[in-house]
Order: structure tokens, then sequence, then C-alpha cells
């Protein structure tokens, strides 16, 4: 019975040491933060992309106290699911604490036509627009993601990829080789990726339909 009181009173103090932790650690980082926001010139912030903008400005900080974040949380920097709760928590606090931040806040929220916290690494919920190109098909290459390779008019070839169901989506999957080297006309709509390898941004085509000969 002893024992039993002695690790129930261990738990509880675990339990409240590490709140503490969490508050304090919390509590630096919004200082720190909000600290080098205010030397930032917002006018000179490219709104179009915000969010990565944001994260960009908050990076010191993350990296100032990365292994606190790991002790805190239970998880590296590298962890999506770690960033996007330590990231909610911070925001929070940010939203309260930094009138900058507050300020960045809802020039994203106006851009988005909604509020969206910055962390989230959620895609931005905007309408689409839909393009197409005409040109010959000259490969389908299967693997985790699978592309297309187009010529177009102009000679260029262009990368394509085959992300969810499209139109002759079925037809193309099982008789691919029949329309290479042939005409076809693909709708296809542009979407920002981040690429891990670089730590940057980049464009890709998206298929959304194809007409095939």
């Amino acid at each position: 019975m002893k024992k039993i009181i002695v690790l129930a009173a261990l738990a509880i103090s675990i339990n409240g040491y590490t709140q503490i932790t969490k508050d304090s650690l919390l509590n630096m980082m919004v200082k720190e933060a909000c600290a080098d926001l205010e030397k930032k010139d917002l006018s000179k912030i490219d709104k179009a992309n915000i969010q990565n903008e944001i994260g960009m400005l908050l990076m010191p900080t993350f990296m100032n106290h990365s292994s606190e974040i790991e002790a805190v949380y239970g998880g590296g920097m590298s962890d999506m699911e770690t960033m996007q709760k330590m990231g909610m928590d911070l925001g929070m606090k940010l939203s309260t604490k930094c009138p900058k931040f507050i300020e960045l806040s809802m020039a994203m929220a106006g851009k988005k036509g909604g509020a969206k916290d910055p962390f989230l690494n959620e895609p931005a919920k905007e309408t689409k627009t839909t393009e197409n190109l005409t040109g010959t098909l000259l490969a389908v290459t299967a693997g985790d993601i699978t592309t297309l390779i187009v010529k177009d008019a102009k000679g260029k070839m262009i990368k394509l990829y085959w992300m969810e169901y499209f139109e002759n989506a079925d037809t193309l999957k099982t008789s691919s080789k029949t329309y290479l080297n042939k005409k076809v006309l693909v709708d296809y709509m542009e979407q920002s990726i981040y690429n891990a390898a670089t730590k940057n941004y980049k464009t890709i085509k998206i298929i959304t339909g194809i007409n095939l000969p």
C-alpha cells in the first residue's frame, strides 16, 4: 500500500513538472519569437506566400529550443505530429501576446478568406484553376506517384502527376502503351508542394482529366 501511495505521488509530481516545463518553454519561445517579429518590416513580407514566410520567421526560435521541444513534446523537429502540437500551442499564445503575430495572422486570414493556424501545414482551401495542354504522350512512368510526359506543340517536355482519379484514368491504367506517341488533351491544375530535400516549395501539374484518341 505504501509503495502505491509513493508511486501515485511520484506520478502527480512528474505530471506537474511536465506541465510547468511546457508552459515555461512556450513562454520563452513566445518572448523570443515576438522580439524577432518586432524587428521585421511586415510591408516587405511576401503576402502571396505568407504561410511559408511565418514559418521562416519563427524558425530561429524553433532551432534555439529544439532539444527542449523534443523533451517536452516527445518528438523532434522532424516529427510532423510533434510540430503540429507544439505549433498549435505556440500559435495560441502568440495570438494573445504578440501584436506583430496577430497582424500577420490577420493578413493570412484575409488572403485565404478565413482564419487558419499557420503551423498545421495543411493545403489552403482555394479554388483551383484548371488548364489544359495538347501534345504527344511519350511516357507513363509508374511509381509511388505515377507521372506522364507529354511533348507540347513547341517540343517542350511537360511532366504531369497522376495523384487522383480523373476521367479516362481506368482506360489509361489498363492500356497506357496503346496511347504512347499519340496526341492527347490533358486537363490539369497547378499546386505548390514542399520538397524536403531542397527545403523549398515547387509547383507541379496534377492531372484532372485526359482525352484519349
